[in-house]
């Protein structure tokens, strides 16, 4: 009861140190974008979207990416102060049952180079790029899912559900001060469209696990002592 007790509030701890640490964190709590998101599309009828119960859900995507473009697309960026060196970028997104979709993000350092960017189309594949690009066959139920990169020197890791991916040459100089989400759909057959979903992004610096380390070795120690 004790050691399980202890992993619970470990497991409490991890998140509310992640969330302390956070450099940017939004759970879409309330019923609209924080003034902080800008679209690339501005117009009113760019796209349809609803904010409620912690999620974003895109309903539909209604310009094209460009013209003669085969999909339609959305972005949301937001800026917020640099961390330099290692940080852990994570969002938690995902589709209601449909077809043609995809959804992703990326990060952008402050030489406006792209440091890392994964999304994944419900057709099966999983797009993750830095210095080089790399498609990979996965299959997600649908639903919400667990979207990481990590960056640990000039090297970015990405992970899927907390299960690593692949590793890929990033650049290690500039620091990181962008996070964009992007939503895209087929058409005209992914047309009417089903929901997408965003429950939360957040970009930590790192290392995180440090801290959390401790806590958990505390914790131990502290239900050794009191046998």
């Amino acid at each position: 009861m004790d050691r399980l007790l202890s992993v619970l509030a470990a497991a409490a701890v991890l998140f509310v140190v992640a969330e302390s640490r956070a450099q940017f964190f939004d759970d879409f709590d309330g019923d609209a974008l924080a003034p902080h998101w800008q679209t690339l599309w501005p117009e009113p009828d760019a796209w349809d979207y609803e904010v409620s119960g912690g999620l974003l859900t895109v309903n539909s995507l209604n310009l094209p990416s460009s013209f003669g473009s085969p999909t339609n697309y959305q972005q949301i960026r937001t800026d917020f102060t640099a961390v330099p060196g290692d940080f852990v970028a994570t969002a938690r997104m995902g589709f209601s049952p449909g077809a043609g979709r995809r959804v992703g993000m990326i990060v952008i350092g402050d030489q406006a180079g792209v440091l890392g960017q994964i999304g994944f189309h419900e057709s099966g594949v999983l797009g993750i790029a830095a210095a080089g690009f790399m498609l990979v066959p996965m299959t997600l139920s649908p639903g919400l899912h667990e979207f990481t990169m990590e960056r640990s020197g000039s090297q970015m890791s990405f992970f899927v559900n907390d299960v690593l991916v692949s590793t890929l040459a990033t650049d290690g100089n500039q620091a990181v001060n962008r996070v964009r989400l992007t939503f895209d759909v087929d058409h005209p057959a992914g047309l009417p469209m089903s929901p997408m979903m965003v429950d939360r992004v957040s970009i930590v610096p790192a290392p995180a696990t440090g801290a959390v380390a401790v806590i958990v070795l505390s914790l131990t120690g502290f239900r050794r002592r009191r046998r």
